[in-house]
């Protein structure tokens, strides 16, 4: 199952800080603004809840292409969407199975598009007394 969501807004990559400087440091309050901005804008769409719900324990692909100027490094803007839909969209990002994040330069306006592939658990395979779980994508699902 997948969802998708698309955003016009200029993404905002992770930023470290000590217990102190959470309170004074401008960067940080910017990437908390984005981060609450990602799970409003997930939770107001039912159809994201309800899918979220029924394969909230289940392995995760993740998909994200930026478009527009940004100088941020691709991986802390990825950390910043996994920790955003932390405990919304999935139950842990360890879950996350695969990764994949593009930046495109050439366009004007500043937009960011996630896809969220869910995996199924779909069959169980008994060999020497041994449960083994096999994951695989819904049926429906294309790749990108």
């Amino acid at each position: 199952m997948r969802i998708s969501i698309e955003l016009d807004c200029k993404p905002v990559p992770y930023v470290r800080v000590t217990q102190r400087s959470k309170y004074y440091n401008t960067q940080y309050q910017r990437y908390c603004d984005f981060k609450q901005f990602l799970q409003y804008n997930f939770i107001a769409n039912k159809e994201n809840i309800k899918t979220a719900k029924q394969y909230y324990n289940n392995d995760f692909e993740i998909y994200i292409e930026i478009q527009g100027k940004t100088r941020a490094d691709i991986d802390n803007i990825l950390k910043g969407v996994l920790d955003a839909y932390n405990q919304i969209a999935y139950e842990d990002d360890r879950n996350c199975v695969s990764a994949t994040i593009s930046k495109r330069k050439n366009t004007t306006q500043n937009k960011i598009i996630i896809h969220i592939i869910y995996y199924a658990w779909h069959y169980i395979i008994i060999y020497n007394n041994i449960y083994i779980l096999r994951a695989k994508r819904c049926k429906n699902e294309k790749n990108i």
